[in-house]
């Protein structure tokens, strides 16, 4: 099984194929003093590292 902090979780809630990327950087934003250029490639990081072990895929 898998451990996500409370922000990659909230990356995870999000990731349910209707939220692009930038989106999902927009909502995490919200909750955080960043910008979403700042946040945009920790989220696509985070993405990139569910989908690596399996838990999500990418969709168009």
């Amino acid at each position: 099984y898998h451990i996500l902090n409370e922000t990659a979780g909230k990356i995870w809630d999000l990731s349910d194929g209707e939220h692009s990327v930038e989106e999902i950087a927009e909502e995490i934003c919200k909750e955080y003093d960043a910008s979403v250029d700042a946040v945009k490639d920790d989220v696509l990081s985070t993405i990139e590292g569910l989908n690596k072990v399996g838990v999500i895929t990418w969709s168009e």
